[in-house]
Order: structure tokens, then C-alpha cells, then sequence
């Protein structure tokens, strides 16, 4: 009788530590897939770059009078748009990788609470380079 109890309970095991061997391999992905962050380190310095640049070209562009000024102004703008470009792009890029991570399940990727314009470095820089564009383009109205 006892034989007969072994023959049905060491299968039963094998089975059970076979179930218990799949759920763990199942279990490790999920860890592997969880959100990492993404560094957008490299295009907020390329966009402080655009923004200094074009503040400096601004700077001596108003210095001058008259249309004279005009391609440095235009210069300016120019970096400026570029700029404004490259910070949609890194906001697109977020919004897309937390769809596809709230997709498959994760919680929010980036803190509402955080601030989406400051980009880190304590200043909102996506506002100054609109406020710099803004007197660029007035700039080149009031110019003849």
C-alpha cells in the first residue's frame, strides 16, 4: 500500500517542481523587461548649445542698426526653431516610450509633478528659448 502511495506522490512532486521551474523562468522576464531611463542628457545640452549661440548672435545683432542686423537676427531664429524642434522631439519620444511601457503594463514613465519644460539644470529652458525667439521675431519686424 505504501509502494502504491509512493508511485502516485513522487510523480506528483516531479510534476510540481516542474510547474514550480516554469512559473520562475516566466517570472525573470517580466524583471528584465521592467522601464529604464532614457538619457536625453546629450539633446538638452545641444539645445542649451542652440540657445546660447543664438542669444550671443541676438546680442551683437542688436548692437547694430538698421538692416544690417537682419542676417544675424535670421541666424538667431534659425537656432532658435532648431532648438524648439529638438525639445518636441525629446517630449514626442517620452510621450511614445510611456504608451508603450503603460502598454505593457508598467506605471507611468515620467513624474507629472517634475515639470515637463525645466529639462533639469534648475532653469526652464524651453521658456527662455521661446522668450528669445519671441524678441528675435520682433526684432526682424521692426527691422525695414
Amino acid at each position: 500500500m505504501l509502494l502504491v502511495c509512493l508511485a502516485f506522490i513522487v510523480p506528483a512532486l516531479g510534476a510540481f517542481s516542474g510547474t514550480v521551474a516554469v512559473l520562475s523562468s516566466r517570472a525573470a522576464p517580466l524583471a528584465e523587461t521592467r522601464p529604464k531611463t532614457v538619457s536625453v542628457e546629450s539633446q538638452v545640452e545641444r539645445v542649451r548649445s542652440l540657445y546660447q549661440e543664438a542669444k550671443r548672435v541676438f546680442m551683437s545683432a542688436n548692437q547694430q542698426e538698421g538692416a544690417a542686423s537682419l542676417p544675424q537676427l535670421k541666424e538667431a531664429r534659425r537656432l532658435l526653431e532648431e532648438a524648439l524642434v529638438i525639445l518636441q522631439k525629446i517630449r514626442d519620444d517620452f510621450d511614445a516610450r510611456e504608451e508603450r511601457e503603460v502598454a505593457e503594463g508598467h506605471s507611468r514613465v515620467i513624474d507629472p509633478s517634475a515639470g515637463c519644460n525645466t529639462f533639469g539644470g534648475g532653469g526652464d529652458l524651453e521658456t527662455d528659448v521661446i522668450q528669445l525667439l519671441i524678441m528675435c521675431r520682433s526684432a526682424l519686424r521692426a527691422r525695414p
